[in-house]
């Protein structure tokens, strides 16, 4: 059976393009634990207080945010809501209240300079890295996020690889977004946790590569419309 040290789970997610008809969905999850005690979070309605905006700032790129935010997610995705609930031994919600923040707007992104050339559910993917080697079987050592990043390839190129400068820009992203759910206001530390045996390291590194990304859950709601062509033997 999973055993896991028990932590806070923090999720976000929305809309990944508004602008299709079938819109799919988008959701990322960093895991944090209080510092010290080692365990999940004291309030997680007073956390997602701090969290809420902090995160928002992040997404959008608005005024207090880092500088080089603006206009990193795509104008068609908005975020929508964060989560954060006690995770127990067991791997599931050690509180029956879900704990949650709807943003009353929903909070879009701001690049609007660049046409939409890749399908929403690609993107550059946000790797953690952890002072634990990474090898074969080796528990809590690295996770990853997608975000709905789609805009990082050029209509120029028509590549699988991401723009030059956008691993390096995404790699601040990562920090950025570990800072806002980890700030001084209200101080937690991210980890990857595993179920195996309780293990768990703090995140102390960001990576992110060049090569572009797909997430497959993410084509859930887009619904198949079938040309059909008859056929006979002449």
């Amino acid at each position: 059976m999973p055993t896991w040290h028990p932590h806070t789970l923090v999720t976000f997610g929305g809309v990944l393009n508004t602008a299709a008809a079938d819109h799919e969905i988008w959701q990322c999850g960093v895991r944090l634990l209080k510092p010290g005690a080692a365990g999940p979070l004291d309030d997680h309605d007073a956390y997602l207080t701090f969290a809420a905006p902090k995160l928002a700032q992040w997404f959008t790129g608005a005024a207090g945010a880092p500088a080089m935010n603006a206009g990193q997610f795509p104008g068609s995705a908005t975020l929508n809501w964060v989560k954060a609930n006690p995770i127990g031994a067991d791997g599931h919600y050690s509180d029956p209240t879900t704990h949650i923040h709807d943003y009353a707007t929903p909070q879009a992104g701001s690049h609007t300079g660049l046409t939409t050339c890749m399908p929403d559910m690609l993107c550059l993917a946000i790797s953690w890295q952890t002072a634990k080697a990474v090898r074969h079987h080796a528990y809590a050592t690295h996770g990853r996020i997608y975000p709905p990043n789609y805009m990082s390839v050029s209509n120029s190129t028509w590549s699988m690889r991401a723009d030059p400068g956008q691993s390096a820009n995404w790699c601040s992203m990562g920090v950025d977004l570990l800072h806002a759910l980890s700030g001084a206001d209200s101080p937690a530390v991210p980890i990857i946790a595993s179920g195996h045996n309780g293990e768990y390291q703090p995140i102390t590194g960001v990576r992110v590569g060049d090569v572009i990304d797909v997430q497959r859950r993410r084509k859930d709601a887009l619904k198949e419309a079938y040309a059909v062509t008859a056929f006979s033997t002449p």
